[in-house]
């Protein structure tokens, strides 16, 4: 039953109150005043319940507020944390690249020194007019001026070098024509 009798009061008049959970009832001769009391509690006790279920509604709002709040920072700070961490691998991927630009540009640098370093020593060695059996002084090779001859030019400017009047120190090849006075 919804509201069920909880107590029973009989006076010795023969008047009676019944008491249930959430209202009483009486009969005819039971005093206004007690009437009055009674109503009072109920109404009040009414109020408290309906102020205690609207507590209770608010704590859980709260507590459900506080929840989504939380469950929302959290995927804010994971979100961040995702964002940090595309933003650091694409740093280095671009560190990466340009270093492997970096890389190449120095590479490009080495062979084009190479190349233009290569071109000058072919260039110096045409400039020296140097022909096969010319006579010329070779730095670290000859002991007196113009004591060595030109034995070969090769195709990779490698100048050969021999002494004939010293065979025993026999020939040389000079790359560099610096080395080299005609």
């Amino acid at each position: 039953e919804k509201n069920p009798i909880t107590d029973v009061a009989v006076a010795s008049d023969g008047n009676w109150v019944v008491i249930r959970p959430n209202r009483f009832s009486s009969s005819t001769g039971v005093s206004p005043t007690l009437k009055e009391k009674l109503r009072c509690f109920y109404r009040d006790h009414a109020n408290r319940q309906k102020m205690r279920a609207r507590q209770i509604k608010d704590t859980e709002r709260e507590i459900a507020r506080r929840m989504e709040d939380e469950r929302a920072r959290k995927a804010q700070e994971e979100i961040k944390r995702q964002r940090r961490e595309e933003e650091r691998k694409e740093k280095e991927r671009e560190e990466a690249e340009q270093q492997r630009r970096e890389d190449e540009r120095k590479r490009k640098e080495v062979r084009v020194k190479r190349k233009c370093d290569e071109i000058d020593r072919l260039n110096q060695i045409r400039s020296k007019r140097l022909k096969p059996m010319e006579r010329i002084t070779a730095v670290g090779f000859s002991s007196e001026p113009g004591d060595a001859f030109v034995k070969n030019i090769g195709e990779d400017g490698a100048i050969e070098n021999f002494k004939p009047l010293r065979q025993e120190e026999g020939t040389v090849v000079i790359k560099d024509p610096m080395l080299l006075t005609p």
